[in-house]
């Protein structure tokens, strides 16, 4: 496969993660946590904003996040001479992160006056090993979570990159494609063909191990990064267009899929095939807010849900507002009080323990670390 030269990042991903983190915000601080979602409302604003389109469907941005994934878990493959390799960057890239974001979730929860979900120390085990808790659950016999219930998403990542890696070193490199191609093809026609014998057991195994729902979006984002390279050949636009094909039969055949999502998936689609073939169209994407926003997404994700959602109460409860206007300003200070932490983490944390991390264990791989003429939006 050509590589061809780029700077140190794609920026267009980056205003893609932005987004995706703004969804996922929008979801959490104003449509998550009333009814019907949930059981009570949790917001001193209630659910004035629940409906607004933006915020009802922000959950999309997750999906986002895996087509997103998709693409650029290719990057670090292609860049990897032999599995291990990619791990230790996969690791640098994910548990500093993680540890340091969870801990100051469990402590900050802590603190606060009021407990709106549950977290105990146990919560830990499955957060900084990046295990479904469902996995512990069973092992244990009891009920674990993550620290934080936006964590699953990042559960899944991991199961991606075990497949995908997976079959990329022991597959001939060149032949990648084909064989991840199918792969994918196999386990969603098995997904469909038990589902509809009825095999109950063994089709919650496949659903567990393949994260059926989700696995079309992550083929998307792979699909998208060969296309990058080769915007001539046809196989790739196969890869695309049969996990369009699959997220409809998903949804369709669960029913669990509406016109509002659709619209959405058509979206995110629609911007890779621009930047791909159109890529200054996206010009907005490179705005530099944006961009730095995108590259701190990830410790972004990890604190904003359960610790964002409590400070928004305590804040609701501390400061008894008549004005919906001056309510609303609750939750638009916990997003900027976010954004601002996780550009902070960005800077002095995970940047520098990624690069001292993969220093570490730098000369025993033969690939240069962090490639200045490769994109490295991991």
């Amino acid at each position: 496969m050509n590589k061809i030269i780029q700077s140190k990042r794609l920026d267009e991903l980056d205003g893609f993660r932005a987004l995706a983190i703004v969804l996922v915000i929008g979801f959490h601080y104003f449509s998550r946590w009333t009814p019907t979602i949930n059981s009570v409302n949790l917001y001193p604003y209630g659910n004035i904003l629940a409906t607004f389109p933006l915020f009802k469907y922000g959950y999309v941005g997750v999906e986002l996040f895996f087509i997103i994934s998709g693409f650029v878990i290719c990057l670090t493959l292609f860049q990897s001479n032999r599995i291990s390799e990619f791990y230790w960057k996969r690791f640098s890239r994910l548990f500093p992160t993680m540890l340091l974001c969870s801990l100051v979730t469990v402590f900050l929860e802590s603190l606060l006056p009021i407990k709106l979900f549950q977290i105990h120390l146990s919560s830990l085990l499955p957060s900084l090993t990046f295990v479904d808790p469902i996995i512990f659950s069973k092992i244990f016999g009891s009920d674990f979570h993550g620290v934080d219930g936006s964590y699953w998403s990042l559960f899944i990542e991991v199961k991606f990159y075990l497949i995908i890696s997976l079959i990329y070193f022991l597959s001939k490199k060149h032949n990648f494609p084909q064989y991840f191609f199918l792969f994918f093809i196999s386990v969603e026609l098995s997904n469909l063909m038990t589902s509809m014998l009825g095999l109950i057991k063994l089709n919650r195994l496949i659903n567990l191990l393949f994260f059926i729902k989700y696995l079309p979006f992550f083929a998307g984002g792979v699909g998208f990064y060969f296309l990058f390279f080769d915007k001539i050949k046809v196989f790739y636009h196969s890869i695309i267009f049969s996990s369009i094909i699959f997220i409809l039969i998903n949804g369709l055949f669960h029913s669990s899929i509406n016109f509002t999502e659709l619209f959405f998936y058509v979206l995110f689609y629609l911007m890779f095939y621009l930047f791909i073939f159109k890529r200054t169209w996206l010009s907005p994407f490179s705005w530099k807010p944006m961009t730095m926003i995108g590259a701190a997404s990830y410790s972004l994700y990890l604190l904003h849900q359960d610790l964002g959602v409590t400070i928004i109460a305590t804040l609701g409860n501390w400061f008894k507002f008549d004005n919906i206007l001056a309510i609303l300003l609750i939750p638009l200070f916990v997003i900027l009080l976010m954004i601002i932490s996780s550009l902070f983490i960005y800077k002095i944390w995970e940047v520098p323990t990624k690069s001292w991390i993969l220093n570490i264990l730098k000369p025993m791989f033969s690939l240069h670390f962090m490639s200045e003429k490769i994109p490295r939006n991991e």
